[in-house]
Formats: structure tokens, C-alpha cells, sequence
């Protein structure tokens, strides 16, 4: 899970179900709650400790269901002007503002196409863990693979007549 204040985690959402009302903080978005709401159609009670009944399982409330959609959702629609921003240069999952020199603002009618648009926010990657380093003491690392492989259609069995 990304630490508070970092990636999918950056902010902290408050909801209520009216305006006067009791403020709730979300709890904070996982990977595994990110994984299955990219699976899950469905209506919001709007009752944050609802059970979430659904295929594939959900263990979590619904208020977890809500966050990870709203993460989902942050992400992908926060776009900047191309050329203000870049990826920073100590970690490249960062987006850093543009040295002032390099720094060009698009005029209004470049605006109006979309190849002037990228997104602010940096992809949430699929959560699935495809490979592992391993660090050892005597020498380089070496990655192993944990990927399942698929099961083959070899061996089934015939159907009966």
C-alpha cells in the first residue's frame, strides 16, 4: 500500500451524507481494493458501512469501494497543458513543474486540440505481482519471476456422448 500522502494515497477525501451531517474520512486506497473496483459495476447506497455483495468477491465496506473509485477516477481525468510539467528527475513516478526556461504555455487555440492535453497524474499500474528482486549479499540481484503461467487446454477430457 502507498503511504499516505504519496501516489493513489495523495489526498484524503471526507464524505457525508447530508450537509449537516458528520464528516467521514475515507480510508486509504490499496492495491487489492483498486484490482477488484476496476471489475465492480454498481450503484452506491450511500451508506458507508454497507456490505459490498458482489462477483468477484469484495472483502471490503463500501466506503473502501468508494475510494478506490474515486482514486481511479482523480487519476484519470487530471489533465495539464502539456510542457508545464515533467517527471522528476529523482524518482520517475513523480511529475515535477518544468524549469521556468522550458516552460511553454499553449495558446488558446492550441488548447481546443487534444494532443495539448496530457495527464497530470501518473498511471495506477495494474496490481499484480509480476516479478520480485531479490537482493544478494554476494552479487548482483537477480529477479525472479512470479507469474502464473495459463492453464493449457491439453489433456481434457472428451465430452460424453
Amino acid at each position: 500500500m502507498e503511504a499516505r500522502g504519496t501516489g493513489v494515497n495523495k489526498y484524503a477525501y471526507w464524505v457525508t451524507d447530508s450537509v449537516t451531517g458528520e464528516w467521514v474520512e475515507l480510508p486509504d486506497a490499496t492495491p487489492t481494493t483498486i484490482r477488484l473496483a476496476r471489475q465492480i459495476k454498481r450503484m452506491f447506497t450511500g451508506n458507508l458501512d454497507a456490505e459490498v455483495v458482489v462477483n468477484p468477491h469484495f472483502a471490503g465496506k463500501e466506503k473502501d469501494l468508494l475510494r478506490a473509485q474515486i482514486a481511479r477516477i482523480t487519476q484519470l481525468h487530471s489533465f495539464v497543458p502539456k510542457g508545464l510539467y515533467k517527471k522528476a528527475e529523482d524518482n520517475e513516478h513523480e511529475i515535477a513543474e518544468a524549469p521556468e526556461e522550458e516552460k511553454k504555455m499553449p495558446t488558446f487555440d492550441q488548447l481546443a486540440h487534444l494532443d495539448s492535453w496530457c495527464h497530470f497524474a501518473p498511471n495506477i499500474l495494474k496490481v499484480r505481482i509480476e516479478t520480485l528482486t531479490l537482493s544478494i549479499s554476494a552479487g548482483e540481484p537477480r529477479i525472479c519471476s512470479l507469474s502464473h503461467p495459463r492453464r493449457s487446454r491439453q489433456g481434457t477430457l472428451p465430452r460424453g456422448r
